[in-house]
């Protein structure tokens, strides 16, 4: 929704340096006043007794228990590609409706027709969920987006064309990005189960830095690909081969980026294992455990 309105507004505001200055001293600020407010309304409220507390485990083995959490990679991996893709919709976006609709006032139409139907499925996500699994409902999800961004790619200077291929996207889009989080939680339980080590800070961190990840590395690879084929911000014109660059990376690099996505998902099989390691787990038992006990017998 901020994507929508920015160039809208820097725009009013004159569209030179000092109006995108003053937008980011405004962004800045309120940024400031919701965590201050976020910050003061959280509370603590799990009462943990002395000696309740879980042993330290030391980062060496916190990392060999995560680096061997099959499951935990998968998702690491979606976590890289999905950063990729939002990093690179939100830098895109703009130089396509500036460069290649013709009109930077377009990305307000563009943002909103991928953003709203982004949250509304990811209101509606849960019976899928709960009937499919979210494996199967994020696997899906992922194909309708791919359906989206072919739709887009066929008529690319279609404006209608384009805004319902955003919107066939974004519920796609919406749908994974409700689900990754607990896709990951899953897998800090079943890495739990596969070690014996229960790392949910690791695994969380480790996760949003290929996620950060991503997104530096796709900026980059945008900026190197512009600048490659002729753009110059400051020119009236730019030449084709600059349309042609903005058209791929915003039309055709996010179908790579959700094919990945697809691929990691198809190696994705916690759901159905799931009911049974959550079993052993109340019953005390951890799969090298076990393995390391009937070694010893």
């Amino acid at each position: 929704i901020v994507t929508a309105f920015t160039l809208p507004l820097a725009n009013r505001l004159g569209g030179g340096q000092m109006a995108w200055i003053q937008i980011s001293i405004g962004y800045a600020v309120i940024s400031m006043i919701l965590l201050f407010i976020c910050f003061l309304n959280c509370k603590e409220t799990v009462d943990v007794e002395e000696g309740e507390a879980d042993d330290v485990v030391p980062i060496r083995k916190s990392l060999w228990a995560m680096f061997h959490n099959k499951y935990w990679l998968i998702v690491a991996g979606m976590f890289i590609c999905w950063g990729m893709y939002f990093s690179l919709n939100g830098m895109m976006v703009s130089y396509y409706a500036q460069y290649a609709l013709g009109n930077s006032d377009q990305v307000m139409l563009l943002t909103l027709a991928e953003k709203i139907p982004l949250i509304l499925s990811a209101i509606i996500a849960a019976p899928f969920v709960k009937r499919w699994g979210k494996r199967n409902t994020s696997l899906f999800a992922t194909l309708i987006f791919i359906l989206g961004a072919v739709i887009m790619a066929l008529n690319p200077q279609n404006l209608m064309w384009i805004t319902a291929g955003l919107a066939i996207r974004g519920l796609g889009g919406g749908t994974v990005g409700a689900l990754i989080y607990g896709l990951l939680a899953d897998t800090i339980e079943y890495g739990h189960w596969y070690t014996g080590i229960r790392n949910e800070g690791l695994c969380y961190c480790a996760s949003a830095v290929g996620y950060k990840l991503g997104g530096g590395l796709t900026n980059a690879f945008c900026g190197f690909v512009m600048d490659m084929n002729g753009f110059d911000g400051m020119a009236t014109v730019i030449p084709d081969s600059a349309v042609e660059a903005i058209q791929w990376l915003y039309l055709i690099l996010p179908i790579a980026m959700w094919a990945g996505i697809g691929i990691f998902l198809l190696f994705h099989h916690l759901d159905r294992e799931y009911p049974a390691m959550e079993q052993e787990l109340r019953d005390g038992r951890w799969r090298l455990g076990e393995l390391q006990n009937r070694g010893a017998k």
